[in-house]
């Protein structure tokens, strides 16, 4: 069950390439579990000009906290473990989309 608030996270950034958010969005899949939406851009520093990508979408899983997790944990603790794995997905999934962007540099060129 995702615990609110989801944590506002405005940029993430791997090295000379940032990652600008535009909003999460929570859906439930055919499942029943919470996935998550991450509109974005990605603006590249690496190169001149900088090249700022078109709008795209990442999904990532809600973080699951185990029971071993959860003993002798007080509420707020549990709250905040779950923020710091929702930002970890988050990041392992804009990374992805950040290996995709660099493998493909040169189409954003022209």
């Amino acid at each position: 069950m995702a615990i609110q608030p989801v944590p506002v996270v405005r940029k993430v950034t791997f090295g000379k390439i940032q990652a600008i958010i535009h909003e999460i969005v929570r859906h439930i899949d055919k499942d029943g579990r919470y996935v998550y939406r991450c509109t974005y851009h990605l603006t590249d520093y690496e190169v001149t000009p900088p090249i700022k990508t078109g709008t795209a979408w990442c999904f990532f899983k809600e973080p699951e906290i185990t029971p071993e997790e959860r003993r002798g944990k007080t509420p707020e603790q549990i709250r905040r473990l779950w923020a710091k794995k929702f930002v970890q997905n988050l990041k392992n999934a804009l990374g992805e989309a950040v290996k995709q962007y660099k493998a493909n540099r040169d189409v954003f060129r022209l």
